[in-house]
């Protein structure tokens, strides 16, 4: 049984700043994502994974807004590579994602414009191989258009840093843990959404997509073998319901 775990919250905006005029929100929702990372001509994972998202904010008058928010999502990924050696190697992992932010908006009704500083963590357990911690420090930049119950967010992921690190000593206890610090990466994002309202709750159904590329990061010894972490590129399609309060 998976265990989902909403940390306070927001990935997008996706608010009738117009029609609901309130101090303080809360939006909680559930998600299903096509999950897609790939090292091209290294490897690949793909699979499904199930998660929760929200967003909690405090407004302040009709054209300032700031929020706390976060995404968590988990299951299982086909991973598609090889050992060392260039044996082939097919294997179900066991994964997390979370994603958690800190945005400020400015609201021009209907355009909202939104920044901030965000934190992204993934957690590949690869089961028969060895376990993987990545981290993406970064600023989103996001425009958000409101066409009566519809809304369309567009987001620019701007890129701090990045590390990954590698328990080499899962594969052999002679091998050495090691850390990569990745090279530039990029993000981008599209949200299109509907909600319908109501006197007090709202429902939002959405649709999402989001693409990271990372360069090839630094060279690392674990003390066997010589090791990089290759250029990379994950994408996400995600489908999502939840409630506006």
């Amino acid at each position: 049984m998976r265990v989902l775990c909403l940390v306070a919250v927001l990935l997008a905006t996706p608010r009738l700043w117009a029609q609901h005029q309130m101090a303080n929100w809360l939006h909680i929702s559930s998600t299903y994502s096509e999950f897609n990372y790939k090292e091209p001509n290294v490897m690949s994972e793909k699979g499904r994974l199930a998660g929760v998202r929200g967003e909690l904010g405090l407004s302040f008058g009709q054209s300032l807004a700031l929020s706390v928010g976060g995404e968590y999502q988990d299951g299982n990924l086909n991973y598609d590579g090889s050992t060392f050696d260039g044996d082939p190697v097919k294997q179900v992992t066991k994964d997390y994602v979370r994603d958690l932010r800190l945005m400020a908006h400015v609201i021009y009704a209907p355009l909202v414009l939104s920044a901030g500083v965000a934190e992204r963590y993934w957690y590949n357990d690869l089961v028969v191989s060895y376990r993987r911690r990545t981290q993406y420090n970064y600023n989103p930049v996001q425009i958000s258009y409101f066409m009566d119950n519809v809304y369309l967010t567009v987001e620019h992921d701007v890129w701090l840093k990045g590390t990954n690190k590698s328990h080499m000593s899962d594969v052999t206890s002679t091998a050495r843990d090691v850390e990569f610090t990745l090279g530039k990466g990029s993000g981008f994002g599209v949200e299109i959404g509907y909600m319908i309202p109501s006197p007090t709750i709202y429902t939002r159904l959405f649709l999402r997509y989001h693409k990271w590329s990372v360069k090839q990061s630094d060279t690392q010894s674990d003390g066997i073998h010589t090791l990089v972490e290759p250029d990379n590129n994950t994408t996400l399609l995600q489908a999502g319901i939840g409630l506006g309060f």
